[in-house]
């Protein structure tokens, strides 16, 4: 019998606050991660959310591929910037802990996919910035926002004819859902812009030639309602398994 993928999911963490639970940390990955890779026939594995660097490495020596998944924002400190007054919360051991994980696992050409945050980590991580509130910075943008009911589509976006994520979707446009307020603004080396919103903000970034991609939408709470977005973890799984 044939070895399912092992598949490594950067984790997040929450401290507890109220009655006898008070001051717990508890280490999660949202469950549509877990379904959506169940789904497709992987096995996932949470990485601790604050693993070392040397953990990291027996991690993806076990793994055979890393989905770096979505959370709060990431500390601005790892890309240069001060904090924007409009910057939410954020955790800076988790994010110098996840942003080791997408250097280390983009260097180690195993497969790596990235949604929302884990998309803007994998950019940082090739030297890139992001906008800290789109709102804010930005002239002329809409329909992305933490506000929008998580399963429903809120705006379209246009995949870039002969992108590996044009392949996998078969389709240069989709409709996709919106839960962020940060988003990807001075591309990282060696990634190439594939998806973006009528806007012009980005929703999809990859390397060319290697099994690295990433987009800003939530494909995994898609999957609630359509098998629409299924063929990004299918994709993803099948490159894992080679």
């Amino acid at each position: 019998m044939k070895r399912k993928p092992v598949i490594g999911l950067s984790g997040s963490r929450i401290r507890m606050e109220g009655g006898y639970l008070t001051g717990m940390e508890k280490s999660l990955v949202n469950s549509d991660y877990l379904d959506a890779v169940l789904r497709v026939g992987g096995l996932p594995v949470i990485i601790p959310p604050t693993a070392t660097a040397a953990e990291i490495d027996d991690y993806l020596e076990m793994c055979d591929g890393i989905l770096m998944t979505g959370g709060m924002d990431v500390a601005p400190i790892l890309y240069n910037e001060m904090p924007h007054p409009r910057c939410g919360n954020f955790d800076l051991e988790v994010d110098r802990s996840n942003l080791l994980l997408a250097q280390k696992a983009m260097d180690s050409g195993k497969p790596v996919l990235g949604i929302c945050r884990g998309m803007q980590l994998m950019n940082i991580a090739k030297g890139g910035t992001l906008y800290q509130d789109i709102p804010s910075q930005t002239t002329g943008t809409t329909g992305h926002s933490y506000g929008y009911i998580r399963t429903d589509v809120v705006h379209k976006v246009h995949v870039k004819d002969s992108s590996y994520l044009r392949e996998v979707f078969g389709t240069d446009e989709l409709e996709v859902n919106s839960i962020h307020h940060q988003a990807v603004k001075d591309v990282g080396k060696d990634f190439t812009v594939t998806v973006t919103a009528p806007d012009g903000i980005v929703e999809g970034i990859e390397i060319p030639g290697k099994p690295i991609f990433a987009v800003q939408w939530h494909p995994e709470m898609l999957l609630k309602g359509s098998d629409k977005m299924l063929c990004i973890f299918e994709a993803f799984i099948k490159l894992c398994g080679n």
